[in-house]
Formats: structure tokens, C-alpha cells, sequence
């Protein structure tokens, strides 16, 4: 099937009732969907500014805003939020109004115009996890260009009455383009879901026959750790991921899980896609047909493309050229450190952790020790293994253990002298790592307890964990018989239901507070969170008899 026109798709009448979408339970056709894009134009002609900013509450909304803007010839900026601050920085404070799906079948006697895609003009900002979010201007012709290395790459294996399903938001560059635009080009029905769970994308694999999965490297990482505990009776036949390279964990379990080896697509917000590969396949990248690359004198990796208004742009990744449009991707050139005159590659660092049997992932980053030496840190996801080492063992058993595994791959300067260690490597949306995060975690003597196992299921959270008897918690409490204080269970209940439901709220106030027994150093504890709405998580701790230690509500703002 040969990608459709974009541009006056909407424009003209024909086939009327095609499915196009799905959302909440309900299927627009494109006559429908027609009807609210035209009434979306009414709220935007009334802004006067050549530029409106489209934040949307969910996908569907997303994609009648983002047609409506471009057929009223409006440039559309896509913040990552609307706060007061982000609105100052924009230039404009124009917000396209909340769509109402209940007004299609108005009348509205606006005809439709074709937009131009060479003016057409899309504004995207970096994630700006290593700083300040960056201001990228795209046009809607070099999207579709994207669209069409994209249709040459996966044409061979896509089917006929598809269904994309997708976790990442269509907002953002990787989204847009295969979940949404990609996807209505081909033809597909788009489910606009934004699927947060496996326990999600179980439910909605059950309900269609041939399904593109749109996923991310922190979504497959997830599966990967507890692919055990998941089932999936009906599966994606493709999938693509993309916003950073899948772990091998994450690659494998698609295979495990799916059976299928999944795309992944390598770019930027700046140069769009650039290449692809199946990991398990080979890790070699292929470019795609409109990117042209090579390595820059300092090994970085130098893009021209079709997708850029540059003759060339400069990425921040170090390569290994192979021929043939072909490349080894060896790690961000900015992760090069100098240590006592020598050179250390953090990358390298990382995959050294990365192979160690206890090591899920490391991410590792310079650090400056109390002297005022910079030093390695290590921020370490641990496997099953390695949790249950660490809960048998110790902190210091583990460092000791793992500092002698790097002295066998690693110089002396290049071995992490801090370690912390975590339950998920953080990262954004986009599957980028947070280093802004990782860092407060390094400077921070407050200390993760081990987390033995973990179920997740819709809006509940199960956790086995321990706390450490070295970790600062116990001290200074009863030091002849060490108790784990009550401030600190609520802390570790609230920051949990933080990380799995980014709760970025404020807390209104704590309820239900209940301490009925005591909690001691390594003892095994079952955290179980439920949240109700966006509201209220309500937390227990269990000791391994099943007997509550405390209890409480957490309502937020």
C-alpha cells in the first residue's frame, strides 16, 4: 500500500466511514473525525498569532488539534508542560482550547483546505534531561520524508487490517511519527490508548488479531525483569522501539515473550531517523535511505539528511564506521572522562557492569569524592541474583565483589568509588536516562532499600523488601535493639508510588496512620500500594507472616 497524502487527507470526502480510530471504547471513522477537525479550526482561527501551542489530554484530542492547527496554517508548538515558567519561555501563551468530542455532529459549513507541508511548521523540544529543553522547528515535508525511509523498512512485514497500539505518548517526535502519522498513512485502525502497563497491553492484545506495537526501551526493561509473572494469550505481530538503544534484557524479551524480533529506529528530535537494526539479529546499525553519516575527526557522529535544514549535523554518539552505511554505535563522546590523566570511557565502564552476572544495568557518571578527586560513581540496577546476594550479604560484600570483578576489565582510575543502588535506572518518557535524577541519587546518603521481588497489576503495587542493617535508618534509634522508624516506612511508601505513578502532586495530608509493630534491619517486608484515582495511594507494610507493621492514606493535592 503506497503512503497516502497527508496533506489533504481531511481535505477531501472520500471514504467517508473508514475506520481510523479508537477511543474510549468508541470508533471514528473519518467522517467523524472530518466533523471535529473542523470544528477545532473554529477555536483556531480565533487566535490570532501565527503560533499555537497544543497540549491535549490524550492522544485523540492530540491528533484532532494537530490537524486543525495545520490546516488553519498555524505553527504548532508541543511543550512538555504548561506551566507558568515553560509559557514565559515559549513566546507565545496562545493554547489551543480543550477539544469537545460530543460537538462532531455539528454543522459548522467550514471547508477543509489542503495545508502546504514545505511551510507547514512543527516546533518539538529536546527531553533536556542533561539541561534546558531545546527548540527544534520541523516542517511537516521533512516528517513525511521520515515517513517514507520508515514505509521502505517495514513494508515487507506489515499486514493488512492492523492495529497500532502504542506506550509512548504521540506528542513527542517518535510517537507522532509512528504511532500516529506513520500509522494513519498505512492505513491502520490507531488505538490512541496510551497503554502504561503489561497489564494494559495484555488487555488490549486480547481484543485484536494483528497488532504494531509502538514501545520503548524503559517499557521492554520492564517486561525483561518480570517476564515470569506476564502472559500474554494474543501477540503484537510487529513491533519498533526507539527513543534509545533496547538493552538486551529488552530485546530478549520480546523474543520470549512475542516471539518477533523488534525494529529498532536510531535519530534525534534534531535529524529525525537516521538508522535501524533487529539487536538480536546483529548490533551493527543500518542507515536509512535519505541519512547519509559518517565519524567526525573526534569519532562523533556527523548526520546529512533530507530531514535537517543543516548541511550537517554533529551528534553527541561515538562510532565505529563499518561500510556500507553501517555503524557500531560506542557510547556518547560527552561520557569521556579524564582521570589522573587518563582516559575513561563510562560506556565501557557500563558494559563491564553489564556483564557481571548480579547486574541488570549500570549507568555510571563522574562524581567528586570529599578530597575534591573526580571519581567513577555507579548507579546499579541489580538482577535476581545480585538483590539476592545483597540481601544476604550486605552493602559492602557486594562493592567488595564487584570492584574485584572491574579490576579484571577496568584501570584502576576507571573503578566506581561510589555505588548506589537502585530498583530502575530513572528515565524520561523517551527512555533517556535522567542524569539530573542519578546524580541527587549519588549525593544523597538516603539509600533505596532492596527490592526482592515486585508484581504490579492495574493500580496496585506488591514489593518484597529489605532494609539494610547498615543503611543511616537505624541509626542513632535504639542502638542496642535498631528499629526502622515510622517516617522512614512513610517516606519509602510515598516514593515508590512516586516512581511507578509519577506523582508529581503535592501531598495534601497523611491518614490512617497506624505503626502496630516493629520493624528490624533485614527483616523481609511486603509493601503493598493501591491507588485510588490520582488522589490517594494507600500503603501497608506486611511482615513475613503476613501480620501488618503500619498502614496509612497519602492524599495529594
Amino acid at each position: 500500500m503506497v503512503l497516502e497524502t497527508l496533506k489533504d487527507f481531511f481535505a477531501n470526502d472520500a471514504d467517508p466511514g473508514r475506520p481510523l480510530f479508537l477511543h474510549g471504547g468508541q470508533v471514528y471513522t473519518k467522517g467523524a473525525v472530518t466533523r471535529l477537525i473542523k470544528k477545532t479550526i473554529q477555536s483556531a482561527k480565533s487566535i490570532s498569532g501565527s503560533e499555537c501551542i497544543l497540549y491535549a489530554p490524550d492522544n485523540f484530542r492530540f491528533v484532532i488539534g494537530f490537524f486543525a492547527l495545520l490546516h488553519s496554517g498555524k505553527k504548532i508548538i508541543l511543550p512538555s508542560n504548561i506551566r507558568e515558567n515553560t509559557l514565559k519561555s515559549l513566546g507565545t501563551r496562545d493554547i489551543l482550547p480543550e477539544i469537545d468530542l460530543e460537538a462532531e455532529d455539528e454543522d459548522t459549513g467550514i471547508d477543509i483546505i489542503p495545508f502546504s507541508p514545505e511551510s507547514s511548521k512543527v516546533i518539538f523540544f529536546t527531553s533536556g534531561s542533561t539541561g534546558e529543553p531545546k527548540r527544534i522547528e520541523k516542517t511537516f515535508h521533512s516528517l513525511y520524508l521520515e515517513l517514507a525511509s520508515v514505509e521502505a523498512l517495514f513494508a515487507p512485514f506489515v499486514r493488512d487490517n492492523t492495529t497500532t497500539l502504542a506506550t509512548v505518548n504521540m506528542s513527542h517526535l517518535y510517537g507522532m511519527t509512528f504511532s500516529f502519522l506513520y500509522s494513519l498513512a498505512r492505513g491502520f485502525l490507531i488505538d490512541t490508548s496510551l497503554i502504561e502497563t503489561p497489564e494494559e497491553l495484555s488487555h488490549k492484545l486480547s481484543h485484536h488479531d494483528n497488532v504494531f506495537l509502538v514501545t520503548s526501551p524503559a517499557f521492554m526493561d520492564r517486561l525483561g525483569r518480570y517476564k515470569e509473572i506476564y502472559t500474554f494469550p494474543s501477540k503484537p505481530y510487529f513491533m519498533t522501539s526507539s527513543g534509545a538503544p533496547l538493552s538486551k534484557e529488552g530485546a530478549q524479551a520480546a523474543k520470549d515473550l512475542f516471539g518477533i524480533h523488534p525494529f529498532e529506529v536510531f535519530g534525534s528530535t534534531e535529524t529525525g531517523v537516521i538508522a535501524n537494526r533487529r539487536q538480536l539479529e546483529s548490533e551493527i546499525w543500518t542507515l536509512f535511505p535519505y541519512a547519509k553519516a559518517h565519524a567526525g575527526p573526534d569519532g562523533r557522529l556527523v548526520v546529512t539528511s533530507d530531514y535537517i535544514d543543516c548541511d550537517e549535523f554533529v551528534m553527541g554518539d561515538a562510532v565505529e564506521f563499518l561500510g556500507d552505511g553501517r555503524f557500531l554505535l560506542k557510547g556518547r563522546i560527552d561520557r569521556m572522562l579524564k582521570i589522573e590523566e587518563k582516559r575513561v570511557s563510562l560506556p565501557e565502564v557500563e558494559a563491564a557492569l553489564d556483564a557481571h552476572d548480579f547486574i541488570r544495568r549500570a549507568y555510571c557518571l563522574p562524581v567528586v569524592n570529599k578530597s575534591g578527586r573526580k571519581t567513577v560513581g555507579a548507579c546499579v540496577c541489580l538482577n535476581e541474583a545480585g538483590r539476592e546476594f545483597i540481601f544476604a550479604n550486605g552493602r559492602k560484600k557486594i562493592i567488595d565483589h564487584l570492584k574485584s570483578h572491574m579490576a579484571k576489565h577496568a584501570d584502576k582510575v576507571a573503578i566506581p568509588a561510589r555505588w548506589r543502588f537502585v530498583d530502575e535506572i530513572p528515565v524520561n518518557e523517551q527512555s533517556k536516562i535522567l542524569t539530573a535524577e542519578i546524580n541527587a541519587i549519588m549525593l544523597s546518603d538516603v539509600a533505596e532499600p532492596v527490592v526482592l521481588k515486585k508484581t504490579i497489576v492495574d493500580d496496585t503495587i506488591d514489593m518484597e523488601i529489605a532494609f539494610m542493617p547498615e543503611s543511616l535508618y537505624f541509626e542513632g534509634h535504639f542502638p542496642e535493639h535498631p528499629v526502622l522508624p515510622g517516617v522512614v516506612q512513610v517516606h519509602f511508601a510515598i516514593y515508590f508510588a512516586g516512581k511507578h505513578w509519577k506523582t508529581e502532586q503535592k501531598i495534601k495530608e497523611l491518614n490512617k496512620l497506624k505503626f502496630l509493630k516493629i520493624v528490624r534491619p533485614s527483616q523481609k517486608l511486603r509493601l503493598s500500594l493501591a491507588r485510588s484515582g490520582k488522589k490517594e495511594v494507600c500503603f501497608k507494610y506486611y511482615d513475613d507472616n503476613g501480620a501488618v507493621c503500619s498502614s496509612g492514606t497519602v492524599v495529594y493535592v
